[in-house]
């Protein structure tokens, strides 16, 4: 039987409370009969360093007898429901997209029935039924590229503030992070700026062939 003081009491998430100890290395190795060894090694990296391509070199270099892992694979479970919750964000926000679209369509309807003068212009001139619907389909794009410029330039300036300043924190004590965790990926953007872009080609193209279906209006 052996008594050890102890030195403090820390507090991390629920996970590590109930499976972590912190001691020092001495009493570790006196305790599970380890003396002179480790069970484990935790190497930090350098910022800016390709976590997955050290860990196939430190895994070359120690061999088949040790497991190298990373901290993604570490803390996979974490992980998995952070982007779980990302995707469902994501689902949530085109959800709201496709409604908020509808204001679009109605602002796209009113512009081609206070246009009926000039699409009979058009067409004296010419124009058939395919330029026409051109014409006001690319009004569309445009009415929803400025909001969509703005709003990602909104949402990439919020997201960098919250990623290096940490604005919006966390009303918890028992998280690894006190603010709220956000990386910015072009990626992400790209796939956002895809899917809105996509949306606003759908109700453009079906507002603009409802209201503009013969030579006439």
């Amino acid at each position: 039987r052996r008594t050890e003081p102890v030195g403090g009491v820390y507090t991390l998430d629920l996970e590590t409370e109930r499976t972590y100890v912190l001691a020092s290395l001495r009493l570790a190795q006196e305790l599970f009969g380890y003396p002179g060894r480790a069970s484990a090694l935790v190497v930090r990296l350098a910022p800016g360093a390709d976590a997955a391509a050290v860990r196939k070199a430190v895994a070359e270099a120690a061999g088949d007898g040790f497991r190298v892992r990373t901290r993604d694979e570490l803390r996979a479970s974490f992980y998995r429901i952070m982007t779980y919750e990302k995707w469902g964000i994501f689902f949530i926000a085109l959800l709201v997209l496709i409604i908020a679209s509808f204001s679009v369509v109605g602002a796209l309807a009113m512009l081609i029935v206070e246009k009926r003068d000039d699409i009979s212009t058009l067409r004296a001139l010419g124009a058939d039924t395919g330029l026409v619907r051109a014409v006001f389909r690319t009004e569309g794009f445009l009415i929803c590229g400025l909001g969509a410029v703005a709003g990602m330039t909104l949402g990439v300036a919020a997201t960098l503030a919250q990623q290096y300043f940490g604005l919006i924190e966390i009303p918890a004590e028992t998280f690894l992070t006190k603010s709220y965790p956000v990386e910015f990926r072009p990626t992400d953007l790209a796939v956002v700026a895809a899917s809105f872009a996509a949306v606003a080609a759908l109700l453009s193209n079906i507002t603009v062939r409802s209201m503009i279906k013969t030579d006439r209006l």
